[in-house]
């Protein structure tokens, strides 16, 4: 009896196996982890492709095994495994002394999402707290109950472990910042993301989606709650996956890889189990909780998305990556979820107003005739129109700081309504940039002018510098008729 029953399983695998290998081929954005448990040192979970619906079939077959065979590693439901540990290890709330002057979570009605918002006590993320504020923070649509989105800041305790005093009057203004018992420091924002998640845990009722990000990212808070209505309630990580990341020390001679592991790689795995960036991700609750309160020892990382990554790793959890949506590098499209290095004031805001008018958050765009240049100090701007045309106007012209960051080339990109000069340095004299680019380009076919401001150089600009020592760009725009 006991032969056939070995017979019988090993059908099935075989079964099992072969179904994987067919649903590979297939185009879903599902990943997940078939194992109940974390595996040996060397070895790393292979991740199989699914679609939303081809992985409903593999949760079934998940949990038929798991009722004949308890004992099989792929029957271990991920939900068992992680409450246990949890329950094992759960405090009660008024014992918690993570947190200190914390901003509270829902009162009235379980929320559907709680965004949790990485930032620091620094002039900048004073800066950027307040953009977000005025931007994304208002993008919830107002048919939205009420306490349905929580979102909130966090930020670590001073070395005397207090609030720190400039803070005081900005968390009681706004109420949406909360403290928590660590120090500030880039080595230690895993400890930071883990207390972010226990205050979820906590302090949040009900099991929503917890996502996480950081201060200088736009989050299209409208389309993360359309989004949500469509994914699993649990077993959920979802975001932008940084997959076959090397976790082995490279040889600078060859730049091949050695058997030399990298810090935090105390397993000596070849590769990082995959992680989702840390510039934006989601968890349903009940794996926000077991990242709070881990049924299984920790491994510590200096970056916190790979620290949740390795933490996560082996369980059986669904893995959905949404690379087209979330956007690590700042790389805008119109259906973006989110941008992250978002960090120029009048980008944000243009993009928080083109949203709210249901326009391309990403710009306008140039017509066909138009010219836009953006050129780097002592380089040159080399216009040219078609065969056939000639220089009509020059729309802008402008010397000064002009923004470009991760992932954006600046106004010639975005399109006209970002033609704008930067208030801390610009030239703002006479003759005008552009009464110098009109008088040289206008009429021509094609037109050359060297941003070089260098007495010593033979085409300099003769104008005086706006911000001397301050690297400065050039902008131009102009029409083609």
């Amino acid at each position: 009896m006991r032969g056939k029953n070995n017979w019988d399983w090993g059908l099935r695998f075989v079964f099992f196996i072969f179904m994987v290998l067919l649903l590979q081929s297939n185009s879903g954005t599902v990943f997940n982890l078939i194992t109940g448990n974390r595996i040996q040192q060397t070895k790393i979970n292979k991740l199989v492709k699914l679609t939303a619906r081809e992985w409903e079939k593999v949760k079934k077959f998940d949990l038929a095994v798991q009722k004949e065979n308890g004992k099989l590693d792929v029957s271990v439901s991920t939900r068992n495994v992680l409450d246990e540990g949890i329950q094992s290890h759960r405090v009660s709330k008024t014992k918690a002394t993570s947190f200190k002057f914390s901003a509270s979570c829902n009162t009235h009605r379980e929320p559907a999402v709680v965004i949790v918002v990485l930032t620091a006590p620094t002039a900048r993320g004073k800066r950027l707290r307040q953009l977000a504020r005025d931007t994304w923070f208002n993008l919830i649509p107002r048919s939205t109950p009420e306490e349905s989105v929580i979102i909130r800041f966090f930020l670590a305790l001073d070395n005397e472990g207090k609030v720190p005093e400039d803070l005081h009057e900005e968390s009681a203004m706004f109420n949406d910042m909360a403290f928590v018992n660590t120090t500030e420091s880039y080595r230690n924002l895993f400890r930071k993301v883990n207390l972010m998640f226990k205050w979820v845990s906590d302090f949040c009722t009900g099991h929503p989606f917890v996502f996480k990000t950081d201060d200088d990212s736009f989050l299209r808070v409208d389309l993360l709650l359309s989004r949500i209505q469509d994914l699993p309630k649990e077993r959920l990580y979802y975001g932008s996956f940084l997959r076959r990341m090397p976790a082995r020390k490279k040889n600078h001679t060859t730049k091949l890889l050695t058997n030399n592991p990298l810090p935090g790689n105390a397993q000596n795995l070849p590769e990082w189990p995959w992680y989702a960036s840390g510039a934006g991700y989601m968890l349903s609750f009940d794996v926000a909780r077991a990242i709070a309160y881990p049924p299984l020892p920790i491994w510590i990382q200096t970056a916190e998305d790979r620290g949740i990554g390795m933490q996560l790793f082996g369980f059986n959890i669904t893995y959905m990556s949404d690379r087209g949506s979330i956007r690590p590098w700042g790389h805008c499209s119109a259906d973006a979820l989110l941008l992250h290095y978002q960090r120029d004031a009048g980008l944000l805001r243009r993009r928080y107003e083109r949203a709210r008018a249901g326009n391309n958050i990403c710009g306008e765009g140039w017509k066909e005739d138009d010219l836009c240049y953006l050129v780097e100090q002592h380089e040159t701007v080399r216009m040219k129109c078609a065969r056939s045309q000639k220089i009509s106007t020059i729309v802008f012209a402008g010397l000064g700081k002009h923004w470009v960051g991760t992932g954006y080339k600046g106004p010639c990109e975005e399109g006209p309504s970002a033609l704008q000069n930067n208030p801390s340095c610009f030239y703002n004299e006479t003759p005008s940039i552009k009464s110098i680019v009109e008088a040289k380009c206008l009429g021509k076919n094609s037109c050359e002018l060297v941003n070089d401001l260098r007495k010593t150089s033979d085409s300099y600009l003769p104008i005086k510098d706006p911000c001397k020592g301050q690297f400065k760009r050039m902008l131009v725009a102009a029409k083609c008729r």
